[in-house]
């Protein structure tokens, strides 16, 4: 027997025009088909996705809203930033993802997290997410634009072995000012970095630095 026969679909169809009675209130039918339209057309996506970086330190959830939005929420365990300086400033980075070909609009991002180096840094760091990768002589991400101009640098508390905080932090452009929002053009660099500077503790020898935490972005394609 099908079940799709059994249904009513005048029935069905009728609901759409009543209340909706929920645990967090009572929806009108306009609120009620809303619901159901983001049912149908949101979730989990495999198509039209940016790629991973590095899958053994970094997993992604996929969603698509139903404004044609999409969320990117990344998983970095121990993701591995290259070696810090050693009394002197020097900027390091490494990619952790791609966004699809094609004209992108990254909406919103944010990070939160830890860093964590293998040896005894105590100097703070300047973090941020760029389309280039961080390099050279600067305890800043500021002075290049293109090092932060995903999320804008926040300096973290001084660093230990155990790893240093990172507050989340909104928005899309360096220092976190001007307009929300990055057009990243099709012949322009899709890759994603996640960029730190500092002026590094003088030490025996520069040792790596690990990122552990989350970073989200809501971003769109353009056709």
């Amino acid at each position: 027997m099908s079940i799709v026969n059994t249904l009513s679909r005048t029935g069905h169809l009728e609901e759409f025009g009543r209340p909706l009675v929920t645990n967090s209130g009572v929806k009108t039918p306009q609120q009620r088909k809303a619901l159901a339209l983001a049912n149908l057309t949101s979730g989990s996506i495999t198509s039209g996705i940016g790629t991973i970086t590095t899958s053994a330190t970094t997993t992604a959830v996929e969603t698509l809203l139903p404004n044609g939005v999409r969320q990117t929420k990344l998983t970095l365990t121990n993701f591995a930033l290259g070696n810090g300086g050693d009394a002197a400033a020097l900027g390091i980075g490494a990619k952790y993802y791609t966004l699809p070909a094609g004209d992108a609009t990254i909406i919103r991002s944010w990070i939160k997290g830890t860093f964590t180096p293998a040896v005894l840094y105590t100097n703070a760091l300047d973090a941020g997410i760029g389309t280039v990768i961080a390099s050279g002589v600067v305890s800043v991400l500021g002075g290049t634009a293109t090092f932060e101009n995903v999320v804008g640098g926040v300096a973290t508390a001084a660093l230990a072995p155990g790893g240093a905080a990172y507050a989340a932090s909104t928005l899309s452009v360096t220092g976190n000012g001007g307009i929300p929002t990055l057009l990243i053009a099709t012949a322009a660099s899709h890759d994603l970095f996640l960029n730190v500077a500092g002026t590094w503790t003088d030490i025996a020898a520069a040792g790596a630095v690990t990122f552990t935490g989350t970073i989200f972005h809501e971003w769109q394609l353009m056709a």
